[in-house]
């Protein structure tokens, strides 16, 4: 005898009708997708802006400063880059304005910046939060009490590479990047690099550093925010417990 089916035509129903509708109060038929989770559909892995591109531009950036403080540990005097540089400089002028773009980088506004990035995002993505409050400190401290001592290329007598104060300015526009909606990155963005190319002229133009120590500071400066946001965050979703619906699904791929 041929096993009997509830859906089946005949079934249960009065003549002439069809299959029986599923109950939408009860519970979901086996094998069911549930509404929104198609099968092609995969569990978010990575939070909002942690992805591979970013992963990449932060090691990008540390490679390039690596390359930057082993050139200049052997090399210790001007750079190519820098004589060139400084022959298309203009001279000095405007001092006082010079100097008020470095205060951008003030231990004041590299506090406040960062609390600033801390607070917007806490309740949107705790990880990136705390990157964004631990990375533009992170970044003066590599800078001024790891990579100037360990090259320990002088500028008129004085450690300078990478300028701690491209580093700052550079790891806040980095941190208020991140820390801004989606649809104002692209804005911001111009905003933070407009900001750490004004600190880098302003050391130069101050004889403060050479060229290639700001450079390396806006390496160091936004390579440390990019870190420690990518590594937070890929922590976080590898951690974090699987969202509901994850297990059927990986229930339904394996029984195929």
């Amino acid at each position: 005898m041929t096993p009997s089916r509830t859906d089946a035509p005949g079934v249960g129903a009065p003549p002439g009708a069809g299959p029986a509708a599923p109950d939408e109060d009860g519970p979901p038929r086996a094998g069911a997708i549930p509404a929104g989770g198609g099968a092609g559909e995969r569990p978010e892995r990575f939070p909002e802006g942690c992805t591979p591109g970013e992963l990449a531009l932060a090691w990008g950036l540390v490679a390039a400063l690596c390359a930057m403080g082993a050139y200049v540990l052997v090399r210790p005097g001007p750079t190519p880059f820098d004589t060139w540089a400084l022959a298309h400089l203009p001279d000095r002028h405007h001092l006082g304005a010079l100097v008020t773009v470095t205060r951008l980088g003030s231990p004041v506004v590299v506090v406040a910046g960062a609390a600033a990035a801390f607070l917007t995002t806490l309740r949107r993505n705790p990880a990136r939060a705390t990157a964004l409050l631990a990375g533009p400190a992170a970044a003066v401290v590599a800078s001024d009490w790891i990579l100037k001592p360990a090259v320990g290329r002088t500028f008129e007598g004085v450690l300078s590479f990478p300028s701690g104060t491209t580093a700052a300015v550079s790891a806040l526009g980095a941190a208020a990047v991140l820390a801004v909606p989606s649809r104002a990155r692209g804005a911001m963005c111009a905003v933070a690099l407009s900001a750490s190319l004004a600190s880098a002229l302003a050391v130069v133009g101050l004889g403060w550093h050479y060229p290639s120590d700001a450079v390396g500071g806006i390496a160091t400066g936004a390579g440390a925010v990019l870190v420690a946001d990518s590594t937070l965050c890929r922590a976080r979703a590898t951690l974090a417990p699987p969202r509901a619906g994850d297990g059927a699904r990986a229930g339904r791929g394996a029984r195929r």
